[in-house]
């Protein structure tokens, strides 16, 4: 008989338009073969809880609870400030709260499995002997540092001058209560050791389907290009800005006739103003299938700064042999090698020259997009993934 275990996901887990919606589905979906699951999900802000129903086919009890997480007053703001608990994790809600107790309640459950440190602090509900484990798709400590260190000085920067420390203190605290935690990487493991909670760490990277993300149904457009696909939020949406304001017009004077296609949703209204009555920049938005655009791009690019977590969107391009150009903290915590299956720039120059060779050399795209779908073949399937996650879970449980 399958052991049971409780799912609780922030976000969810469907359709997959986000980083974080494609690496719970695809665990979900390997742990359903070796457990009796269920799930509780938040609905957030512009998520369609009728969504949940594709996932009854992999789970026992699927429940949603609308969240809404509102911008805070002024007096809000000032409470925030004041507070050791960082806002940007704070998502108490007392229906969760209820529908968590009650779903434990219900049935006894071997394990509970937290989808980010977001949903951490419910860990005091779950009773003894149940298993916890923590999957820190991101940590969160080193995303609000990186954000808070790009934030222009002004009030906003010093009002979230702490919330990088609270955000570590709260990690530190919480991590104690679990019986074990996920990390994407090996870098992130590290972090996690170096907080000194003693908790376990396993590392359960991101991944990608080969079968799926392929060229053979698609084709390479005809003219030089690069590609973009990612969110065009708040970290992603200020990567592309910078990418726009300073590295393509370097690439534009080598390469004049070039063209860039922006793919994502929650676009930035002072990107969606920047590329306005530029025809050489094409504004996409959000797909329901990214890969003609991949496909059809010669170079794809990731001009990320802040954020942290490793990037799906890389595997998923590598699988489609395409030639990757990233910054460093966007090809975070990847077994992948700079020069043979990607190019890693940090500096504005590096990444528009590597962007400039790429397009005009078809064979090293070619040769460093061939070594990256073998790497990430052979190291990313979401397969093996979610098979030594479920090896995990086993041996914890018992």
């Amino acid at each position: 008989m399958n052991k049971s275990l409780l799912v609780f996901s922030h976000t969810i887990p469907y359709p997959l338009v986000t980083g974080g919606k494609i690496r719970y589905y695809h665990l979900l979906r390997c742990l359903a073969e070796r457990f009796d699951l269920s799930l509780l999900s938040l609905a957030r802000d512009g998520e369609d809880p009728s969504c949940a129903e594709c996932l009854r086919s992999l789970c026992r009890e699927v429940r949603v609870i609308p969240f809404h997480k509102a911008n805070p007053s002024f007096i809000g703001k000032i409470r925030n400030i004041l507070s050791l608990h960082p806002a940007d994790l704070n998502f108490e809600d007392y229906r969760a709260a209820r529908e968590f107790s009650e779903m434990l309640k219900i049935r006894v459950v071997d394990g509970v499995l937290f989808f980010s440190s977001f949903l951490a602090s419910y860990v005091r509900l779950v009773p003894h002997p149940a298993k916890t484990v923590l999957d820190l798709e991101d940590l969160q400590f080193i995303r609000i540092k990186r954000a808070v260190e790009k934030f222009p000085w002004g009030r906003k920067k010093i009002g979230y001058l702490l919330e990088p420390l609270k955000a570590k203190r709260f990690e530190r605290l919480i991590l104690g209560r679990f019986d074990l935690a996920f990390t994407c990487s090996e870098v992130d493991k590290r972090r996690v050791l170096d907080l000194g909670t003693g908790i376990p760490v396993e590392i359960v990277p991101n991944g990608v389907d080969p079968d799926q993300f392929n060229t053979g149904a698609f084709e390479e457009w005809p003219h030089p290009s690069m590609v973009y696909s990612g969110g065009l939020g708040s970290q992603g949406g200020d990567g592309v800005l910078r990418f726009i304001r300073e590295i393509y017009p370097l690439i534009r004077k080598q390469v004049p006739e070039v063209r860039l296609h922006l793919v994502g949703g929650h676009i930035l209204p002072e990107l969606e103003k920047t590329v306005m009555g530029d025809s050489s920049v094409e504004l996409v938005g959000a797909v329901e299938d990214v890969r003609p655009y991949m496909a059809g791009g010669w170079v794809f690019i990731v001009p990320l700064w802040v954020g942290s977590g490793t990037r799906l969107k890389i595997l998923e391009a590598s699988a489609m042999e395409k030639a990757i150009v990233s910054t460093q903290v966007g090809a975070e915590g990847l077994d992948l090698t700079s020069g043979d299956h990607l190019f890693i720039e940090n500096t504005n120059s590096g990444f528009a020259a590597r962007c400039v060779r790429l397009l005009r050399e078809p064979e090293l795209r070619r040769k460093v997009g061939r070594h990256a779908r073998q790497a990430v073949c052979s190291r990313y399937r979401w397969s093996d993934i979610g098979s030594r996650a479920a090896d995990i879970l086993e041996d914890l449980i018992g």
